[in-house]
């Protein structure tokens, strides 16, 4: 395999890492500097790339992949556009639509902000406003009203049970002197917590917390576990049915991480997003889009600066740390967009980086307008070798739905 790297040693060794005073089993600690990230080809590190164009008919039509959610038969996705959740088939094709102004009950300009499916149950669910939940079977027919989490970002943690992440900061006059990020729920009851943190005194007010997040919770493949995450913190926890465990943690350059003691002093309380927006720019404020494929995992390294070596890839074997902006495009793909496009990110990646993963896959999406930049693309005679992509660019146009891109990383590699 022929990458080029520039050289670099990047060690893995195991430690305890505590966390709001949480201390758990050790956690592989990965030293993580992107500076260092080594760069090849697409064709180098993964194996295969496929496109599936989402049929564009007009009850179909979209904005873009916000949300991203692959069950047996569909890929389920969350357009902020059109405020609408859609089925479509594996092979792209339309199967059904949630409408998310028809159900709107209340002012919420931003409209759906995260659905949660239950893969067991064939079932799908978001808040319909702070206190109501809807149900949706995958024909995109309402099942029932429940009462609603108390938290947007959550997950389904087994057939029964529900998992949401909130951190409340209650008057240091509550009793109580310490409460809990993660609780698991079974029919409206709080039936376990984890990572505690302290509320008396409380190190954190409401405007301490960056919100930028589109999830916290990452499936790779499993129904019933996936990695969690949360700003100002830089440890993977693996959550399931009934655990919560910390198995990895970042360390990154003193120059782009954050203090020590960012998350449990009072002197940062009331100053935390101040001291990131101005003071500290390019300093990593959250570990996200974590998912792993094999040896392979990827994430990013949020930060409020300059994003262009944010985007990762950690080989769990080797140690060798991947940069997605030093991946160059090859005639392996037609030289389509993934990533890049003519030596720009493109606005999907940009924007929502990768959007899920399964046991041996990793997807992102592009758009039609990325699709038809390549120069020469129809012209391509290599294309009647692939006749989905080659019948795509016989009638695709720029306004057409996205296509979601579908990557199976090398396991050699």
């Amino acid at each position: 395999m022929n990458i080029r790297y520039k050289p670099v040693l990047l060690i893995l060794i195991l430690c305890i890492r505590v966390c709001h005073g949480n201390s758990q089993s050790p956690a592989t600690v990965l030293r993580i500097d992107p500076s260092l990230a080594i760069g090849g080809k697409l064709s180098e590190i993964f194996d295969s790339i496929s496109y599936t164009p989402l049929e564009t008919i007009p009850e179909s039509v979209f904005g873009k992949i916000d949300q991203l959610e692959i069950t047996d038969d569909y890929y389920v996705i969350l357009d902020y556009d059109t405020n609408s959740i859609l089925f479509f088939f594996k092979n792209g094709r339309f199967h059904c639509k949630i409408k998310g102004n028809a159900i709107a009950r209340t002012s919420r300009p931003f409209g759906i902000a995260q659905f949660a499916v239950n893969r067991q149950r064939k079932e799908l669910f978001f808040k319909l406003d702070s206190v109501t939940m809807g149900v949706y079977d995958f024909n995109g027919e309402k099942l029932r009203e429940q009462k609603s989490l108390p938290s947007y970002y959550h997950a389904v943690a087994s057939d029964d049970v529900q998992i949401y992440s909130a951190q409340e900061f209650p008057k240091d006059t509550v009793a109580e002197s310490t409460t809990y990020e993660l609780k698991w729920v079974r029919n409206d009851r709080v039936i376990r917590t984890d990572l505690p943190y302290p509320v008396k005194p409380s190190t954190f007010i409401p405007g301490d917390m960056i919100r930028s997040m589109d999830s916290h919770f990452y499936h790779s493949g499993s129904d019933t576990t996936f990695y969690y995450t949360k700003p100002y913190d830089y440890t993977v926890y693996q959550v399931g049915p009934a655990s919560c465990t910390p198995v990895y943690s970042f360390i990154i350059p003193a120059g782009i991480s954050l203090p020590a003691d960012f998350s449990s002093s009072l002197t940062y309380k009331g100053h935390r997003v101040e001291y990131i927006m101005r003071g500290r720019k390019g300093v990593v404020f959250v570990i996200s889009h974590v998912y792993q494929v094999g040896h392979l995992l990827f994430f990013e390294l949020e930060t409020l600066g300059d994003n262009r070596n944010s985007s990762l890839i950690y080989n769990l074997n080797s140690g060798l740390l991947i940069g997605i902006n030093h991946i160059e495009p090859d005639t392996s793909n037609h030289l389509l967009p993934v990533f890049h496009n003519q030596g720009s990110v493109t606005f999907a990646f940009s924007s929502r980086n990768f959007l899920t993963a399964d046991s041996s896959c990793i997807y992102t999406s592009a758009s039609a307008i990325d699709m038809l930049s390549v120069p020469n693309i129809r012209a391509d005679q290599g294309l009647k070798n692939n006749p989905p992509l080659y019948n795509y660019f016989r009638h695709v146009v720029r306004t057409d739905n996205p296509v979601i891109i579908r990557l199976r990383p090398k396991q050699g590699m």
